[in-house]
């Protein structure tokens, strides 16, 4: 099963008090929770840090990080440490990032995501709360919009899909990754970012791993499966698979891009039943979500790679891309 339509919620709260509940509560909870989290920010902002190559891996947890980083001649263990995020969501985390505050850094930077929730919020001027019915809730962002961005690539919308998924609507690392090597050679920005869809489900490269056509309920539909299964380990496992397929794209960035200093990070962590959740979500003050890792790698361009860019496919819209990664 995928995300629940608003007519799904209201039908299920009319048979279940709990859901009711929790349905006309929603819009109290996450207003206060994101009205605390845009004006008192917890985290630190990234472009309070000094690099020039910002690599995102949407919702990677510090221990997965270290857990496979034995497996990456560029990753060492006792070198991951660990930074607060300004957000427990991509929405939450781009709107609290790209500030005015930081208006003459976010200038001469290139974001380039294979999530779609940047081009919502910078685009189309949608905010946190909205997600949540909360829109009168009196946030603090301060968020700038697109224009003052020195260059704003979707990568969602290039490549075959994910994993060559064609189903999934969101471009994988190797994507990312060309596109990103293609800005550092043709343009001249002071810093770009690389925002990496993995481990963020759909478990695509798991799939993709035993040759399966179609995703299972686990790769599909993870917290669903747990639930309904208890199996906990197979998911986490998936998990760890797609963080790999990430990674992997990582070290390839890493010898065809020239910056002085790189940063790998994430906007924001999982939560593997820690607090009784699953997955994560906005205005959240749980440390599973709040701790993502960091650490310091070295780029250098050794042209070892020449990138293949597809032509944008503007029919991919951005329902699509975030319906497929749960939040529609």
């Amino acid at each position: 099963m995928g995300a629940e339509s608003l007519e799904e919620k209201i039908r299920k709260g009319v048979n279940n008090p709990i859901e009711a509940v929790k349905y006309l509560t929603t819009p109290i909870i996450k207003g206060t929770t994101l009205t605390l989290s845009s004006s008192f920010p917890l985290g630190e902002n990234f472009f309070k840090k000094d690099w020039d190559l910002l690599i995102i891996l949407d919702t990677c947890r510090p221990d997965a990080l270290r857990s496979v980083a034995s497996e990456y001649s560029y990753l060492n263990e006792d070198e991951i440490g660990e930074t607060i995020s300004v957000g427990t969501s991509t929405l939450e985390w781009t709107a609290a990032t790209f500030i005015e505050r930081y208006k003459n850094e976010i200038s001469d930077t290139a974001l380039v995501s294979a999530n779609g929730w940047p081009m919502r919020i910078l685009d189309d001027g949608y905010r946190p709360e909205m997600r949540f019915r909360a829109s009168s809730a009196p946030t603090n962002w301060g968020t700038v919009d697109n224009s003052s961005l020195g260059r704003h690539i979707p990568a969602w919308r290039y490549g075959e899909g994910r994993s060559g998924y064609s189903q999934q609507p969101q471009a994988d690392a190797e994507t990312v990754v060309d596109i990103v090597i293609d800005v550092g050679r043709r343009d001249e920005f002071d810093r770009v970012i690389a925002h990496i869809i993995e481990p963020h489900y759909p478990f695509s490269a798991a799939a993709a791993k035993r040759g399966a056509a179609e995703l299972s309920q686990s790769e599909q539909y993870p917290w669903e499966y747990v639930r309904r299964t208890g199996d906990k380990h197979t998911v986490w496992n998936k998990y760890l698979t797609e963080l790999r397929s990430g990674l992997d794209a990582v070290g390839r960035l890493l010898n065809n891009f020239e910056a002085e200093r790189t940063l790998i990070s994430a906007d924001h962590g999982e939560c593997f039943g820690e607090w009784g959740r699953w997955g994560h979500t906005s205005g959240s003050f749980n440390p599973y979500l709040r701790r993502v890792p960091i650490t310091e790698v070295k780029a250098s361009d050794k042209n070892t790679s020449e990138p293949e860019i597809g032509v944008e496919n503007t029919e991919i819209n951005l329902e699509e891309n975030l319906r497929s990664l749960g939040y529609m």
